[in-house]
């Protein structure tokens, strides 16, 4: 997903490079397109690549493709993309920071009780197995099954 510090950083780079660049400042105005659209551009070019990490240049490089090539359209928000991280500090407020303990607190909640939960699941199954493994053994020692005096 497109933060907000990501679409800034690349608004920040866009509107330096509009500067050094008459051409790409004559695209971008007559394109209609957004650092926003542009972000989305990139996070899609990562989905499709099945890589990790891209550097500076590399993602700067996507950002000017976008704007330079008028097929090119916004492909939408992308919600698999996990993180993102720009080459400067961002400080957060109280309550973001708050926001982002609360969503890890969570992540890591619903982790342990799946770990818990699978643990559980494992475990039942074992005991399963070794119940049915019990009647099949007793079933071909000729035991009665499920009789007063020794069944299961």
């Amino acid at each position: 997903m497109v933060t907000k510090f990501f679409v800034e950083h690349i608004q920040r780079w866009l509107d330096e490079e509009m500067k050094r660049d008459e051409q790409l400042a004559e695209k971008v105005q007559q394109s209609g397109k957004t650092a926003e659209q542009a972000c989305n551009f990139v996070l899609a070019e990562v989905r499709k690549s099945g890589r990790c990490g891209f550097d500076d240049p590399e993602v700067y490089g996507m950002v000017r493709h976008f704007f330079d090539e008028d097929e090119i359209k916004d492909p939408g928000r992308q919600t698999d993309i996990e993180r993102i991280v720009i080459p400067e500090h961002i400080e957060l407020s109280e309550s973001e920071k708050a926001e982002a303990k609360a969503m890890a607190l969570a992540a890591y909640e619903a982790e342990q009780k799946a770990k818990l939960k699978a643990e559980a699941d494992a475990k039942a199954k074992k005991e399963q197995e070794r119940l049915e493994a019990l009647k099949a053994k007793r079933q071909a020692d000729g035991a009665y099954v499920n009789d007063l005096f020794g069944g299961l």
